[in-house]
């Protein structure tokens, strides 16, 4: 699940909690109920900023794998031409 995908559920769960609360509240079923969606929501909060900081890392590798990658494919064509260039300038 993504971080956005997290945030949309936790704040589904809230919203489930608030309508329990406003049409069931006094029926102790409806409140462990909301208690479970609150504690749920909650928990799935707290990890975010790991879940942050994992997407912010993985993003940057990412880049720095695709950089290397478009590097090495300029110093293959590079390569080729200095070769070709070589061949022709010792005949």
């Amino acid at each position: 699940m993504t971080t956005e995908e997290r945030i949309n559920e936790a704040l589904q769960m809230i919203e489930g909690a608030r309508e329990d609360v406003r049409d069931n509240w006094g029926d102790p079923d409806a409140r462990e109920s909301v208690d479970m969606q609150l504690s749920v929501a909650e928990s799935w909060l707290r990890i975010l900023p790991n879940l942050i900081r994992y997407d912010l890392t993985d993003a940057k590798y990412q880049g720095e794998i695709d950089g290397m990658d478009r590097l090495g494919k300029v110093y293959n064509n590079l390569q080729d031409q200095l070769q070709a260039g070589e061949g022709n300038l010792s005949r």
